[in-house]
């Protein structure tokens, strides 16, 4: 059995040791049970270093700095939102291809890719026409087009 004014000093000297003290709780446990064993010395171990100023400002504090993803708008109904990007130039295939067109639902996030050998408003709006919306349907709300400078020439490529 060991007395609450041994223990103190027991942790004191294995905790504030000049060579690899200060390492906080698991490591200042683990090097004091090598040597002593009581009930509670878990609990006394962590209430001794809480109240130690040296660990309060050398200890670490892990904070947040992702900020959290929102989710703006849930489409309902797959197919009902599509996201659409042009990837490209790239390499001319035998085909004469150097960009893709790809879509992803923003629902079920399922991905076409269709390959183009340019990528102007019409092309564009041909392969979402005639491949895109001839597959799966149009869908309900408008396409959010990341090729920004298409956007409006694609819009009336579609209804021409």
């Amino acid at each position: 059995v060991v007395d609450p004014a041994t223990k103190l000093n027991i942790l004191k000297e294995l905790h504030n040791f000049i060579i690899g003290g200060y390492k906080g709780v698991t490591k200042a446990l683990k090097r004091i049970q090598q040597y002593y064993s009581w009930d509670g010395i878990k609990r006394d171990v962590e209430d001794y270093i809480k109240a130690c100023q040296d660990c309060q400002k050398r200890k670490l504090v892990r904070i947040k700095t992702k900020a959290p993803m929102l989710i703006i708008d849930t489409p309902s109904e797959a197919f009902e939102k599509v996201a659409i990007d042009i990837v490209g130039p790239l390499p001319e295939t035998l085909n004469g291809n150097k960009y893709i067109l790809t879509t992803q639902g923003q629902l079920t996030k399922f991905c076409t890719a269709y390959p183009l050998s340019t990528a102007n408003s019409v092309a564009i709006a041909d392969a979402i026409v005639n491949k895109y919306i001839f597959m799966f349907g149009s869908p309900r709300n408008c396409f959010r087009i990341r090729v920004a400078m298409y956007q409006e020439k694609i819009r009336v490529a579609m209804y021409q």
